[in-house]
């Protein structure tokens, strides 16, 4: 029994000093942990979401010009994909392809009126569809150079 109680007492006491020392060395404790503060607020001009290794992903920033943008990337880092507003407040939704071309254009102008808008590879419009102020559908189709092909009404 004696001996039992010895060697009960040693794992104790290791046990014991190992805690200390683990404290001491800066390391963290298993018991409860206190959370982080929480932040009501959290101010930048860019933010970034990245991977593991630190590769972005998406961006929320400002573009050239002043205005917010919000920028999903591709797997080689190009964007694929920017939502925005523009100066006046209105909202714009572009696709990219992989070559970063502006391929789609969806749009709401400040007057109100929608707007989409298909480029080519080249990045020139050929395609366009939107309401005008007064309500009515517009339908434009043009060549290679931009030149309208067909126009509805």
């Amino acid at each position: 029994m004696r001996r039992n109680l010895s060697e009960l007492t040693k794992v104790l006491v290791a046990g014991a000093v190992g805690a200390v020392l683990t404290n001491l060395l800066g390391g963290v404790g298993v018991f409860a942990q206190k959370r982080p503060p929480h932040r009501k607020l959290l101010r930048a001009e860019r933010f970034e979401l990245v991977d593991q290794s630190g590769k972005s992903h998406a961006a929320l920033s400002f573009d050239l010009e002043g205005r917010a943008s919000l920028a999903l990337f591709s797997k080689t880092g190009s964007s694929v994909v920017t939502l925005m507003v523009g100066e006046e407040g209105e909202p714009s939704l572009d696709l990219y392809d992989q070559g970063g071309k502006a391929r789609v254009a969806l749009s709401l102008l400040a007057s109100g009126e929608p707007s989409l808008n298909l480029h080519d590879e080249e990045g020139k419009r050929r395609a366009a569809l939107g309401l005008r102020s007064d309500g009515e559908p517009l339908l434009v189709l043009a060549d290679k150079n931009e030149m309208v092909q067909w126009k509805a009404p």
